[in-house]
């Protein structure tokens, strides 16, 4: 039996934040385990399951019965889950009472993570007054056109009562973000905040936030979405020397997430779905709020994050150091620009020609992908953008009950 107090292999996968793994083993060891050791594990596969409110639960009773047990590491990993659920359920007041305990709780964490605390912690602080960001119930299919922008990527018409814009649909943004102009416009609340967010383009740029009382997409209604807003020179940039772009805002996964189900059509058009029971076994998860999709290269699974916000994929060069070194004959440099929230960013880059996995039975083939220098988050090996849907593959659907992602 595995101690449930000393770093064990669950432990270490659970740190690791390898929560793919995790749920194997977890299975696997299942009927070995104590009742104290299955409610901790399944309290955080739970959190990356998209369970927030079962997850909490039993964070809960683990709290109230089993904290003393469990070793530091893990008591900070489920508290910092717990605030994540939170999050996940719009419940930002929570979040900030959780997050004030954790910080008092453990004042000897390390810097960066305690320095990554502290600023979730004043961005929950001035989430913290606005209602629960609600949806109007999906009963039926509903079909909303995508357009793309000049970076080539999907935007979709949001509408409010005091007018009508294209905001960027990108399951890799954490939150949504607008421009500061275009909330103005629209009589968007704005309210001052100390927190720092990362861009696309690698910087940190400090953050107001304002919350759009009702917004449209197609006949779905929102109510109280929160948005980060940024400098409007933040959200303007070159893409060539005369050819200037302005992103007006970007749907995160706040919203996404609240679709339940999704279908990216190259044809055109974004299919909202009634989230059916699906025969397509788990292949998503969530490490922190950031969606991962399991892939399979050769005989090895990893763990990319799925992003609509990305035009092309790219991999880890850190996290996949042996991979560059072993395959350097197929290695070439390129050139290339970031832009996204923040910025530009012009680097040369290397990429690995003909990278080749399967996203559960359909096996992928990009003519190139790039090896990036910005650093994932541990068990995060790559990055997967829109040019995986092509030829033969017309659709992306994203199921965020059943958890799973594939390609049609």
């Amino acid at each position: 039996m595995l101690e449930v107090s000393g770093q064990n292999p669950l432990e270490r996968l659970a740190l690791k934040e390898d929560y793919f793994t995790l749920k194997h083993e977890f299975e696997r060891l299942e009927q070995t385990l104590s009742e104290p050791e299955k409610l901790v594990y399944t309290a955080i596969l739970e959190g990356a399951l998209n369970k927030p409110v079962d997850s909490n639960e039993k964070i809960s009773k683990i709290k109230r019965e089993h904290f003393a047990s469990i070793s530091d590491s893990l008591k900070l990993k489920l508290l910092r889950i717990e605030i994540e659920n939170c999050v996940r359920l719009y419940a930002y007041k929570e979040a900030l009472q959780l997050s004030n305990t954790l910080l008092a709780t453990f004042p000897d964490m390390d810097s960066l993570t305690e320095a990554e605390i502290i600023n979730e912690n004043k961005l929950w602080q001035s989430m913290s007054p606005f209602p629960q960001q609600t949806v109007s119930e999906i009963d039926k299919e509903s079909k909303i056109t995508l357009s793309k922008d000049r970076a080539g990527l999907y935007t979709i018409e949001i509408r409010t009562p005091s007018g009508t814009s294209d905001f960027i649909l990108d399951s890799g943004a954490n939150f949504s973000v607008v421009r500061e102009s275009i909330a103005k416009k629209y009589n968007w609340k704005i309210y001052s905040s100390e927190a720092l967010i990362g861009t696309a383009s690698g910087s940190k740029v400090k953050t107001k936030v304002a919350v759009a009382e009702s917004l449209w997409m197609g006949d779905i209604l929102f109510r109280n979405v929160i948005f980060l807003v940024m400098e409007d020179r933040d959200l303007t940039f070159k893409l060539m020397p005369l050819l200037k772009y302005e992103i007006r805002g970007i749907l995160g996964m706040p919203v996404i997430r609240a679709l339940k189900k999704i279908e990216l059509h190259s044809e055109g058009y974004l299919l909202v779905c009634d989230p059916k029971e699906s025969s397509a076994p788990t292949n998503l998860m969530f490490n922190g709020f950031t969606p991962i999709v399991q892939i399979s290269v050769g005989n090895d699974s990893w763990g990319f994050q799925i992003d609509t916000g990305a035009r092309a994929s790219s991999l880890s060069g850190s996290n996949l150091h042996e991979l560059v070194e072993e395959n350097q004959s197929r290695i070439h440099q390129r050139r290339t620009t970031s832009a996204g929230a923040g910025g530009t960013n012009v680097v040369n880059n290397e990429a690995l020609s003909d990278f080749e996995f399967k996203l559960l039975d359909k096996e992928v083939k990009l003519p190139a992908i790039k090896i990036t220098k910005t650093p994932f988050r541990k068990s995060i090996y790559g990055n997967l953008g829109l040019d995986i849907i092509k030829d033969p593959f017309t659709s992306l659907t994203i199921n965020f009950i059943d958890m799973n992602v594939r390609l049609q």
